[in-house]
């Protein structure tokens, strides 16, 4: 049977335009496509190059602005070089090739080096690793394994009977290269290219060149200005497909290279403005506008999160380009409202500088109260939540069925929680449009508030072109009002989603078109109630059993402007005189009551407002007073004030349990509010479908609490999973008693179908005399009292902790003016960075989360600018960075033993609060090793003292109380911390009460103290040194001095101090041998460098190297001296050394002494044995003319290496790179380089990492050589990273 195709596809649907009006207006007013109109988008930075950014209609740049506010992509180019022969050396050692063309009139070039991987977005970092492995490792190294596999095979059949030392090693060498390969393959990690980096200036502007050949060949790379002045960028290689541009500051000493750290900036961009000449259908929704794009993100956490200091740097930007528009698609949640730096900017930009500011509501829905920072918790800026429409559902989602117009169930609701609306309107959320190149797909679909926002900043856009063009004058006051007044109401959404409306771009400019030079047009009235910007009553102590209650509002004008600069004209002076409204005020529930009129001029005024809360139902209620001009209720309310109401369930219930009924269908959802009883710390909502018209049913079980001060995540829970008919669903979560709970039960927006469903909550918990539980190791037995305030309940109480706190103080701290025209304000105000330096040892390897938690869990409400870290290791090796939320977030890694520093970055305009904040001390986090650490835990003190039988299950009766006991951790279990234990450090993890359920756990803390360390009483631990007299032990001290002076002598004075000591002490003591031993060692290292670099004119100077009959001097001189104690008995009974070695016990009176002295010998004559080996192996495998036959040869070696092992093995750390050297002087390359991997434990310096590529360049293992190169320049850079 035939079926009919239809061919049309919902093209409109892609990128939603119709459902705001913008269609209908774009068709109405052509012209009035965004054209003179600049947008800001703050995000994670735009691709020039994606489809729809090239051109605006009339053919200009579309992108006219790419900044990366966030410091990421800061290359530090201080380091200034002149060319030499047409050349300069780059600070990765590659010669780079200056073209003729460039024109550098001062001969001065700034230079600097950046990894590629610290510029590029995660997603695209783990492509090219991939691409890479395959391309520049995979392949040649399979070749090697190859033949390393089979050279093992062939030296097994080989295998002579009887194989000479040298075979032996040969055929030890042949199983290491197979050893050495599998181990590379395993350990592979690639550190990505690195990029010399080059800036001059040409007589005119700064310009930057960045060596993306990555061989010096500048003249394959193209050169650029400041993004700004010629709008150039260029990618890095057709393998990322990343383009970048660059931005010069500080003449010259700062390179910015800006790219995106992801794609959500570029599908931003496209979402408010592309334009397709070819297509325009797919066009944004304001194909006119020109972008500023502004990199909030910071690759260096990840590329997902903002921070509080590339957000002040933006936002100073948009102001001193004087944009039109803001778009920020990013938020966090914040503790208080219109409050911080950010807010202060944002607010700055919007009122003073006649900038609208827009963003996303947040996507943490569906219960109330959840809106993010900025968008809703600043009065100044505009939030804007998702919509999605039946034409969405069809073209985005390809659904088989439409659904009602709705917004998104995770989309983010009111009321804030100071009583604003939250939401200021809504937008159509999603959009397939254009995303990076990078990606390797041209279009992405997704989905979000992130989406809404930046249609709605389009489709402000509009309105203001349209405005522009005709003349007619605005202010953002005037523009938020009328968007407001004009948004469309969808019946099938609820006003804390949609706000209050969608946006409708015909209806608001015809209305702006219409109402406009009114008094009130720049102004806006703040709305000010006990402190918050409305009304919000939802715990037990908002309501007033029995009475009305009565609130003050006040509604206080404030004057915006379009020109800081004008702010105070005398016209405007006059407007504040003459400023005069008279308004009445409604509102549409009787449930309150308010003063029918109010006069207002340029001063606070107030009236009062009573609410009869009894009379509503349980549940969320909202309402508006309205304030309307009596002279023209037309053009909509000047101001509301808005109420919400939250009232709880009843309490009367079974067993403190709630059980609900709920037939949904697609996007519904019930809320329900209960108050959480005394003495609940859990609860437990169980949730089963009963009957779905669809296989599988998708709910959202969301459920938030909220505390003063804190944020909706505090205690927040959210279940959102597949539910089969007939299966039950359970989840716990902990609660807090007293307050009100929201249980929000939704059927996924595109879930299709009806589903009935049955649900219950129920509280559970104890309370104990303390939370958090706090613990001092001191106290040795500690007391808790634990009752049950709801029913009869059986605990087995069990503490465990699983991460150490250890607290730093900073050991430096600089404070400092910013210089960079980044970070000057608009005013003119001056900005200080305050840098602190906290530097920490890890004894062993572990994890470490760092922690400024002074400011950790604050961000957008800030009052700082900025409290970025960076973690380094003793190198300068950036290895992590952090900014807010660290906990959240997760900023962690894994350190070995080793030396670490953090370096705070904290900006303001007041030195006095950083010179009070400098000495703030940072927490690192440590997850613990093992197991966690527990506590025993006692029913009975007398049997926490005496250690006796631990506490089993322990039922508590209804409101009655038990006590348990503590005893502190044994010091032996104390012994996995990576860090040594120091005052301020202790213990995190939780008491769990309530068996099987982590959710009525509660934070236990557990205070550190000194372990305890008992002095021994055997006679035997007595000091070796008491059996001498003073007179011995003064002539060994001297004799020690003595020797210690050798080194410090040149070699000719030291030989003289070294025969006296000698001639007076003889072979008593090694410690002159050695001292004079170490000393030539040094000289004819010195020397074969000399030889091998092919220098042969004489020594200049006392201090130069050795060459020719003086180097062989001191060769003859040092084995002459080796061998006379190691080859001669009667100078050092070596006999005697191996047969005290022999023995295991020795009972003797003076056994402590002759151990001590006979271990003194043996490290004395293996340090011997060391230099002695290591300076015949050096004279062995380093090139050399020099006629030592007699001395040197590779018999002599391994023989004295065999003895050497007499006294000690070759894993033995103290004679490892002697046991290298050796290696090499036998032709054991791979066998050396695991010497040097297995003995310095992964801690390797340049020189060691130097050394490696030299041995894996004599392998022939090139790819090796130089992966190892690469990072030799990212674990030693010459500074550390710039913030």
């Amino acid at each position: 049977m035939a079926c009919s195709i239809d061919t049309d596809f919902p093209t409109h649907g892609l990128l939603p335009k119709k459902e705001t009006g913008a269609i209908n207006f774009l068709t109405k007013y052509p012209d009035f496509n965004g054209d003179g109109v600049t947008i800001a988008i703050l995000d994670t930075g735009v691709d020039p190059a994606a489809k729809g950014l090239q051109e605006t209609p009339n053919g200009e740049t579309k992108v006219i602005d790419l900044y990366d506010a966030s410091g990421s992509g800061d290359v530090d180019t201080s380091t200034v070089v002149e060319a030499k022969d047409g050349e300069i050396t780059g600070l990765s050692g590659r010669k780079l090739k200056i073209p003729g063309d460039w024109n550098n009139p001062s001969g001065k070039y700034h230079i600097g080096i950046k990894s590629a991987y610290s510029l590029c977005p995660r997603p695209l970092k783990s492509r090219l690793k991939d691409e890479r492995k395959k391309q520049l490792w995979t392949r040649p190294h399979n070749q090697l394994v190859s033949q390393a596999m089979k050279d093992k095979s062939e030296s097994e059949k080989n295998k002579p009977a009887k194989p000479s030392e040298t075979e032996k090693l040969a055929k030890s060498e042949v199983d290491a290269k197979v050893e050495l390969l599998s181990s590379l393959a395993d350990k592979y990690e690639d550190c990505g290219p690195v990029y010399d980096c080059v800036v001059f200036h040409d007589g005119n502007t700064w310009r930057a060149c960045v060596d993306t050949s990555e061989t010096g060949d500048l003249i394959s790379c193209q050169l650029m200005a400041s993004y700004h002045e010629e709008h150039q960028f260029t990618r890095f290689s057709n393998l990322d497909m990343l383009n970048f541009s660059v931005n010069i500051y500080q003449e010259g000493n700062i390179l910015e290279i800006c790219t995106n750290s992801g794609s959500h900036g570029t599908h931003v961009a496209c979402i408010s403005a592309a334009y397709h000449p070819d297509n325009p259908q797919r066009n944004g929704v304001a194909p006119g506008a020109k972008i500023v794009a502004i990199k909030i993100s910071d690759i260096r956490t990840g590329g997902n999160e903002e921070t509080s200091s590339s957000i002040v740097r933006a936002m100073l930007r948009v102001i001193q380009l004087k944009c039109d528009v803001v778009n920020v698609s990013f938020g966090e949640t914040a503790k208080w409202n219109n409050d911080g730096r950010v807010a202060e900017l944002v607010s700055q930009a919007v009122n003073n500088h006649g900038i609208l500011f827009l963003s996303s509501a947040g996507n943490s829905g569906p219960a109330l109260t959840t809106v993010g920072a900025p968008g809703c918790t600043i009065s100044a800026g505009i939030g804007v939540g998702a919509y999605v429409s039946p034409d969405m559902m069809v073209a985005e989602y390809s659904m088989r069925e439409k659904v009602p117009h709705n917004t998104y169930t995770w989309s983010s609701r009111g009321p804030a929680n100071d009583g604003a609306l939250g939401v200021t309107i809504s937008a159509p959320g999603g959009a397939i449009t254009s995303v990076p190149d990078w990606n390797l797909c041209g279009q992405e679909m997704m989905n979000g508030t992130s989406m809404s926002s930046p249609n709605a900043t389009g489709c402000m856009a509009l309105v203001l072109s349209g405005l522009k063009k005709r003349g007619i004058p605005y202010s953002t006051a005037s523009a938020k009002r009328a968007l407001i007044n004009t948004a469309k109401n969808v019946e099938s959404a609820d006003i804390f989603s949609l706000g209050h409306g969608l946006f409708q771009v015909d209806k608001m400019f015809e209305h702006m078109s219409e109402h406009h030079s009114l008094p009130e047009d720049f102004v806006t009235f703040n709305v000010s109630v006990n402190g918050g910007r409305g009304i919000y009553l939802r715990e037990p102590s908002d309501m007033l059993v029995g009475k009305l209650q009565t609130y003050t509002v006040v509604i206080t004008p404030t004057f915006v402007t379009n020109n800081f600069e004008d702010a105070e004209e005398l016209k405007q002076k006059k407007e504040k005189i003459a400023f005069q409204v008279s308004l009445a005020l409604t509102c549409g529930d009787t449930w309150v009551s308010i003063p029918t009129h109010l006069e207002i001029m340029n001063t606070s005024r107030q009236f009062s407002v009573k609410l009869d809360v009894e009379s509503l139902q349980p549940g969320a209620h909202f309402t508006e007073i309205l304030a309307y001009d009596v002279s023209c209720i037309e053009k909509g309310p000047l101001f509301r004030v808005p109420i919400t109401v939250v009232r709880p369930e009843s309490e009367s219930c079974v067993d403190h349990q709630h059980s609900w009924k709920a037939s949904l269908n697609s996007g519904e959802m019930r809320r329900h509010f209960v108050t959480v009883p005394s003495g609940a710390t859990c609860a437990t909502v169980r949730i089963m479908t009963t009957k779905s018209s669809e296989p599988n049913a998708i709910l959202c079980m969301h459920s938030v609490l909220l505390t003063p001060k804190g944020i909706f995540q505090d205690y927040e829970h959210e279940t959102f999973a597949l539910f089969s008919t007939g299966v039950e669903e359970l989840c716990s979560f902990p609660v807090k008693e007293n307050l009100t709970l929201e249980v929000c039960l939704a059927k996924y927006w595109s879930n299709l179908g009806h589903t009935d469903v049955e649900y219950s909550i129920q509280f559970h918990g104890v309370t104990v005399s303390g939370s958090p539980v706090v613990i001092h190791a001191g106290s040795s037995v500690t007391q808790l009292d634990v009752s049950s305030l709801l029913r009869r309940q059986k605990i087995a109480p069990s503490v465990s902790f699983n991460q150490l706190v250890q607290t730093v103080r900073p050991s430096k701290a600089t404070i400092e003016p910013l210089s960079t025209k980044r970070d000057t304000t608009p005013d003119g105000t001056n900005l200080f960075s305050c840098i602190m330096e906290y530097t920490f040892k890890m004894v062993k390897s572990g994890d470490v989360n760092p922690d400024f938690s002074l400011l950790s869990d604050i961000l957008y409400e800030n009052p700082l600018e900025s409290q970025f870290w960076m973690l380094f290791d003793e190198h300068k090796q950036h290895l992590l960075s952090g900014d807010a939320y660290t906990q959240r977030y997760g900023y962690k890694c894994k350190l070995n033993a080793g030396e670490y520093t953090i370096r705070l970055h904290l900006r303001y305009t007041d030195t006095k609060l950083l010179e009070k904040l400098k000495k703030s001390p940072m927490l690192l986090r440590h997850s613990l090793s093992s197991a966690p650490l527990s506590l025993s835990v006692y029913s009975e003190q007398k049997e926490a003292i005496l250690g006796g039988k631990s506490a089993g299950v322990i039922s508590i009766p209804l409101k009655g109380i038990k006590s348990i006991f503590f005893t502190s951790i044994p010091d032996e279990k104390l012994k996995q911390f990576p860090v040594t234990v120091t005052a301020g450090c202790y213990l995190r993890g939780s008491l769990t009460l309530i068996k099987d359920n982590a959710a009525a756990s509660i934070p236990a803390e557990y205070v550190l103290s000194d372990t305890c360390t008992l002095s021994g009483d055997s006679s035997k631990d007595k000091s070796a040194n008491e059996d001498k007299d003073k007179m011995t032990e003064y002539k060994e001290a001297q004799l020690r001095l003595s020797s210690q002076w050798i080194s410090k002598f040149k070699i000719a004075e030291a030989l003289e101090l070294y025969k006296k000591l000698v001639e007076d002490n003889g072979y008593t003591s090694l410690a002159p041998h050695l001292a004079i031993l170490n000393s030539l060692a040094k000289e004819i290292e010195s020397g074969l460098e000399k030889v091998k670099a092919g220098a042969e004119a004489p020594p200049t100077t006392a201090d130069a190297a050795p060459t020719g009959d003086q180097l062989q001097g001191y060769i003859h001189e040092f084995f002459k001296i080796t061998n006379s104690i190691i080859h001669c008995d009667d100078n050092v009974n070596k006999a005697e050394l191996l047969t005290f070695m022999g023995i295991k016990n020795d009972d003797s009176d003076n056994s402590a002494a002759r151990k001590s002295e006979m271990n003194k010998r043996k490290k004395d004559l293996v340090e011997t044995y060391s230099v002695h080996l290591a300076t015949m192996s050096l004279l062995i495998y380093t090139p050399n003319s020099l006629d030592l036959a007699d001395l040197v040869s590779l018999p002599i070696l391994q023989k004295d290496f065999k003895e050497l092992l007499k006294f000690t093995d070759a894993s033995d750390k103290s004679i490892s790179k002697t046991y290298i050297k050796y290696l090499r002087a036998n032709g054991c390359v791979a066998m050396a380089i695991s010497q040097i991997n297995k003995s310095l434990d992964g801690s390797k310096s340049k020189e060691i990492e130097n050394l490696l590529v030299q041995l894996y360049g004599e392998l022939g293992w090139t790819h090796v050589e130089s992966h190892l190169k690469d990072w030799i320049l990212l674990k030693f850079p010459p500074s550390y990273t710039l913030f």
